[in-house]
């Protein structure tokens, strides 16, 4: 069934009338998308609050991310997110403006680790973790090749935390609050290394159709949004979400705030 995101009327203006709108997503990215956190995760809270602000509720199409992306490159749906920035999305569809930066750490067993240097300086293999199907980020490959990695690839950043923590895997790579999220479930044995920082990091964005619809969507998203930040309230969330973190996941992200606040960019 074609998801009908189609609001009415077509939101130019919304009406007093309570206002719905359906987006695909899945729900396999803890904390960030996850049935199982609060309020179904940080960005489901940030994209649901800020579609509040414009009288809009969220309601969540649960679905496999390629069946998404396709169904939206066939205009079947509205929008999904959420989705890191590449030239190829911005040409297919409308993005909205940032709802997230994701920042990095490497997950590692040993307290010595430092990337890349660690890599130099050992005569051993070394066993690099990372998800099948997701994409090795770029200033990684070149090490891969050079200093032989050893590569894993289980089903998922759960997996490779414990393959990390267990030493049999030297490390991984996370995303912040993912790490954050593991590590308190237990860290005895895993040790943090800051991302590289002159690496660019990944910007999340709800996609939405290349219609009038999509546009019009889009628009009134990016207004709540704006709202939300300047209430505050972007900020808040993030609070509510680090409850319960690491102090060292906290700091990083908190941090990093300010700078999504000034540029409408986050951690």
């Amino acid at each position: 069934m074609i998801a009908m995101l189609l609001l009415w009327p077509l939101l130019s203006a919304v009406s007093a009338e309570e206002q719905r709108v359906e987006l695909a997503t899945d729900v396999d990215f803890a904390p960030y998308i996850s049935k199982a956190h609060l309020n179904d995760g940080l960005l489901t809270d940030i994209v649901r609050q800020s579609l509040k602000l414009e009288g809009v509720d969220l309601d969540l199409l649960i679905r496999p991310w390629p069946r998404s992306y396709r169904d939206l490159e066939l205009k079947r749906i509205i929008g999904t997110f959420a989705w890191v920035y590449s030239k190829e999305r911005e040409e297919k569809f409308y993005l909205s403006d940032v709802i997230y930066i994701f920042k990095h750490v490497f997950i590692s067993h040993d307290p010595d680790f430092r990337f890349p240097s660690s890599l130099h300086d050992s005569s051993a293999e070394r066993t690099w973790c990372y998800p099948l199907g997701w994409t090795i980020p770029d200033f990684i490959r070149p090490h891969i090749e050079h200093y032989d990695l050893r590569v894993v690839n289980p089903a998922s950043l759960e997996n490779c935390y414990q393959l990390v923590k267990t030493g049999r895997a030297d490390f991984t790579l996370l995303p912040t609050l993912t790490a954050g999220h593991l590590m308190k479930n237990g860290s005895k044995g895993v040790f943090l290394e800051s991302y590289p920082s002159d690496v660019d990091h990944n910007y999340a964005h709800v996609l939405f159709a290349k219609t009038q619809d999509g546009k019009i969507m889009r628009n009134l998203f990016n207004r709540g949004l704006g709202k939300l930040i300047d209430s505050g309230g972007y900020r808040e969330i993030i609070r509510t979400h680090l409850k319960g973190v690491p102090d060292e996941i906290k700091d990083i992200v908190l941090a990093n705030i300010d700078e999504f606040e000034n540029k409408n960019i986050v951690e």
